[in-house]
């Protein structure tokens, strides 16, 4: 018998090592697949749990609030409408305005009168027939108005070295009051005060006197007069 011309499948250490490398990488393949396929099960029944979560949440009524104006002076009437609101299962049943003055309402339309200067947080909150509610707000802005300045001098023509009296009382502010009186005589000097008296310097010559008032809202507002110096009248 020729044994030469038989090939016999004798196996080296070698191959039978790569044979094992690739059976343990097949292996570990196998069990990668098995964990992405157990982990994709996992995220969708996670998502899955918060749909039907979300879904479990009631749904709530719709405030709208409807204005025909949001800012303006004193005082300030506004319409405020809530016929726009909607309930999602149910119909409204109850309106409920708070004007941020200390007085509400709860008729689905309402016409409310803002006296002060500032801003007003309104607050509208719906209640549908299922008892549940929701709120939604805006604000009016109530402006300030700038005071008047105005004042008169005595004696209007000035004589040289002689006190001008210069009076402010005839300023007013229509939506507050005015905290201050500010002076300026044209000639480097100022002062303070609704009432006051100055002596101007040299004769033959105008000043232009500014008075500037501020009210407790921190607006300000100016006058200006010319005050003419006439000279001295003793002269001779």
């Amino acid at each position: 018998m020729n044994l030469g011309s038989r090939a016999f499948p004798f196996r080296t250490s070698s191959s039978i090592r790569a044979s094992r490398e690739i059976h343990t990488l097949f292996m570990m393949a196998e069990y990668h697949r098995v964990l992405m396929r157990r982990h994709s099960r996992c995220v969708a029944l996670a998502a899955i749990a918060l749909v039907l979560t979300g879904c479990s949440q009631p749904l709530l009524p719709v405030p709208v609030i409807s204005v025909d104006h949001d800012r303006g002076y004193p005082p300030l009437e506004v319409t405020f409408d809530a016929s726009g609101s909607q309930g999602v299962k149910s119909s409204i049943v109850g309106t409920q305005w708070d004007f941020s003055d200390g007085t509400s309402a709860s008729t689905v339309a309402a016409i409310h009168t803002f006296y002060e200067q500032g801003d007003y947080h309104v607050v509208l909150t719906v209640t549908d027939a299922e008892g549940l509610t929701a709120s939604n707000a805006m604000t009016i802005h109530v402006l300030n108005r700038v005071p008047h300045a105005a004042f008169r001098i005595s004696p209007f023509g000035a004589p040289r070295d002689y006190p001008v009296q210069f009076d402010a009382s005839e300023s007013y502010d229509l939506d507050g009051e005015i905290v201050t009186f500010h002076w300026d005589f044209g000639d480097g000097t100022v002062a303070e005060g609704m009432h006051t008296e100055h002596i101007f310097p040299q004769q033959q010559t105008e000043y232009l006197v500014t008075l500037t008032v501020i009210d407790d809202s921190g607006a300000a507002n100016a006058s200006i007069r010319m005050v003419a110096v006439l000279g001295c009248d003793t002269c001779g």
